[in-house]
């Protein structure tokens, strides 16, 4: 009988990435009912067939990529970034709210917070700055930045700015083949359904983010064969199977 001889590949993505299961010395249940890779990708041509199908390019990925189509044109090439630097006839504020109500991505007090915040002088062009920084070298150092200058907006009495959708549409529109978009309870949920610990923090992190990603390059692996090309495919299957997967779990 031959030896068992360990494996020269010693990482798994799902193995290396299960949440803590102990607290405070006892073992808590996942909240979620964990799906398998099947029944995820069930749940989701219930609605469409695959990623070319008409019906989802028609609800979910044609708007999207129209954003991300207006962002590089926009404010990635140089008239957006000069904008950036200088803006004397206040152009930039009305340029991210048309980039930004592209999509429903943003709640709607997120986009009155940042209407409201475009108002001060300046601040849109410092938010521009962090977006284009991030954009364009990503890093935990260009990544701090882009919070820096979205902490730094002005905010009315009692509301906040730094939110995770703030932060991460922009990069996500510009760059949907390296940049993912968090949406807090979509996002967590999901995780839960994979048992997938992102080490959620409610204010944008760095070490959140990078698992964020490993998240999604993950699951685009998976749904390749499926057609799916880039995070706005990531992104929409998430949204799509999130809210049957909770109310599977809820009806329990």
């Amino acid at each position: 009988m031959a030896k068992l001889a360990p494996t020269p590949n010693q990482t798994d993505p799902v193995l290396d990435n299960l949440p803590p299961m102990v607290h405070a010395g006892r073992v808590v249940p996942p909240n979620r009912i964990r799906l398998t890779e099947k029944q995820a990708e069930n749940l989701f041509i219930k609605d469409y067939r695959s990623f070319e199908d008409h019906s989802y390019l028609e609800l979910e990925r044609n708007y999207k990529w129209k954003a991300h189509e207006d962002v590089r044109s926009r404010l990635l090439k140089e008239s957006g970034r000069q904008l950036a630097e200088s803006d004397p006839k206040n152009q930039l504020p009305k340029l991210l709210r048309d980039l930004i109500h592209a999509t429903n991505l943003l709640a709607v007090q997120e986009m009155i917070r940042l209407n409201h915040a475009f108002k001060e002088p300046g601040a849109a062009q410092s938010y521009t700055r962090g977006v284009l920084g991030f954009v364009d070298e990503p890093s935990k150092e260009t990544f701090d930045g882009l919070v820096d200058a979205v902490s730094g907006l002005p905010a009315k009495s009692g509301s906040s700015v730094l939110t995770w959708p703030i932060v991460t549409l922009l990069p996500f529109l510009a760059e949907p083949k390296r940049h993912m978009f968090l949406k807090p309870q979509v996002t967590q949920r999901v995780a839960d359904v994979f048992m997938y610990d992102l080490l959620y923090d409610s204010t944008p992190t760095w070490a959140t983010y990078q698992r964020l990603l490993r998240l999604s390059e993950m699951l685009l692996d998976r749904l390749r064969p499926l057609g799916a090309r880039d995070f706005i495919d990531v992104q929409s299957f998430m949204w799509a199977i999130e809210g049957r997967a909770y109310m599977k779990v809820k009806a329990k």
